[in-house]
């Protein structure tokens, strides 16, 4: 389905890496009107090297697993990229590519989803699509502490890489999209029906109660992202990880940290008023 603009629709979730990005589009890939594609954005971008999509260009689809349940080379998205040589692989030609194969199996759809975090890097690239983006924010103390427990990143360096990334992504949205969200994770974690119903009213698609348990339902075919969104059991619920609540140490100049970010924090992540209302 073109739009009036005459461009193609894009659907892009951005933000921080390990923010939700997956969950959100195998959930929203449960609308026959949304057709997710998991991180394809990264898997185009030559200096990502995303393993996956060399098996595919090597013509080893079916080494890799996609969120459908099947492997690459049953997968009827996945299965249908030419094998050619890796170097060959860009976001000017190959996504383009993924995105006409994903219209090709929804035709009346009304939005091809990429989910890649670092997908508002490439918003210049895609000045061909009419572009609709969810910016995803993690809770800056949330995301620190998963940042510190995954790559052992200070306290103060992890911070600043939320601060001023997530600095940067606002303003590349706001130069680049036509349409365009900020969304808490806390928010879509926390309270997943508000928060998706929200996301559908503004993107023009109806809400399906079964985006609340994507795992079965959706029909996005993830082939990089969230590694759980590929066993089956990770897909099947919208949880929130609050393992930050309970860190053992709180010194004091992590809550100047925060207090750094406060602003910024609240304005991306709970503006919306979700987690406030009552249920």
């Amino acid at each position: 389905m073109t739009p009036p603009s005459g461009r193609p629709r894009l659907l892009l979730i951005v933000g921080l890496d390990h923010s939700g990005t997956t969950i959100l589009d195998l959930a929203l890939g449960v609308s026959p009107q949304v057709q997710g594609i998991g991180e394809a954005l990264r898997m185009c971008n030559p200096g990502a090297a995303v393993g996956s999509m060399r098996r595919l260009c090597e013509g080893r689809a079916a080494e890799v697993t996609c969120s459908c349940g099947g492997t690459g080379a049953e997968c009827p998205m996945w299965s249908r990229v030419t094998p050619r040589p890796f170097a060959e692989v860009s976001i000017e030609t190959s996504f383009l590519e993924l995105v006409a194969m994903a219209r090709a199996l929804r035709p009346d759809t009304r939005f091809v989803l990429d989910s890649s975090p670092s997908g508002w890097t490439h918003l210049h690239q895609l000045r061909g699509f009419e572009l609709w983006v969810v910016h995803l924010t993690r809770d800056v103390r949330s995301w620190t502490h998963s940042k510190r427990r995954r790559r052992g990143t200070g306290l103060a360096a992890a911070h600043w890489i939320w601060f001023r990334d997530s600095r940067l992504i606002e303003h590349q949205v706001a130069r680049h999209a036509d349409h365009s969200i900020a969304v808490g994770y806390e928010e879509f974690a926390l309270r997943p029906r508000e928060t998706l119903q929200r996301i559908c009213d503004w993107a023009g698609v109806a809400f399906d109660a079964r985006m609340l348990t994507p795992g079965g339902h959706t029909g996005s075919h993830v082939l990089v992202g969230n590694a759980a969104s590929r066993s089956g059991s990770g897909a099947r619920e919208i949880r929130y990880d609050g393992g930050w609540m309970a860190q053992g140490e709180a010194p004091l100049w992590q809550g100047l940290l925060h207090a750094a970010c406060a602003r910024r924090n609240r304005r991306l992540v709970y503006s919306n008023g979700i987690v406030r209302r009552r249920a």
